[in-house]
């Protein structure tokens, strides 16, 4: 529904750590070039579950970076924050090449 590109993985990391600060669980994924943080939403409406059931994804926001080359995390600060290479899935792979197509500044 809304994406945000931050202009390298190190920004998006710093973000992520605010998060992690407040308690969250947030996870980082990467596939086809792209780190991202997609902001689930739970399948509780039948509209939502049935496009699920579909095999899509619905996510009211993701964060994104253009991050070329996987690496097994990203360092901010004293934290160490692992990224998930998710390149298997094909549905999350789906979703980072959408988000490469509009990345800013490729």
């Amino acid at each position: 529904m809304d994406y945000t590109q931050y202009p390298n993985p190190e920004i998006l990391a710093t973000n992520l750590t605010f998060s992690i600060q407040s308690g969250q669980s947030v996870s980082i994924l990467w596939s086809e070039g792209v780190a991202f943080i997609p902001a689930p939403i739970h399948p509780d409406t039948e509209l939502i579950a049935k496009e699920y059931l579909e095999g899509r994804i619905i996510w009211p926001a993701v964060v994104f970076s253009i991050m070329s080359t996987y690496k097994k995390s990203i360092k901010v600060g004293a934290l160490e924050l692992p990224l998930i290479d998710v390149s298997s899935d094909p549905i999350l792979q789906q979703a980072a090449l959408w988000l490469k197509k509009r990345a800013k500044n490729k």
